[in-house]
């Protein structure tokens, strides 16, 4: 599967899963971008004082534009797979097999009635 299909097929599922409202919405978006980096580098290890102070040091600094820090994210997250040797498109595969199921995605809508409830989707 190519890139962009991959994208247009997580893409479709996100919009089927939370409509259009939540999917299109490019802060909500970023907050489970975050969300997601976060729980990666606790799982690689990183403590949370650590990325707290991260949070900071980047919070200190002038805004960036959007598309290229987009575009540095993609080429980290990509450095990132190949220091563990693996294809996102594998590990994406994999996850929306996973997700792609009615069961799993009204855990999915539950746990984002969860998040907005307590203000975390916006």
């Amino acid at each position: 599967m190519t890139l962009e299909s991959l994208q247009g097929k997580i893409f479709s599922w996100c919009r089927y899963t939370f409509g259009d409202k939540i999917a299109l919405d490019t802060k909500i978006r970023a907050l489970r971008v975050l969300e997601e980096a976060i729980e990666l580098a606790q799982a690689e290890g990183v403590d949370e004082a650590t990325a707290q102070a991260w949070v900071k040091h980047v919070y200190s600094r002038p805004v960036g534009e959007v598309y290229q820090e987009a575009g540095g994210l993609a080429i980290c997250f990509l450095a990132w797979a190949g220091s563990r040797n693996v294809e996102l498109s594998y590990l994406a595969d994999i996850e929306l097999r996973r997700i792609d199921n009615p069961q799993a995605i009204e855990k999915i809508r539950a746990k984002q009635a969860e998040k907005n409830a307590v203000g975390a989707s916006s």
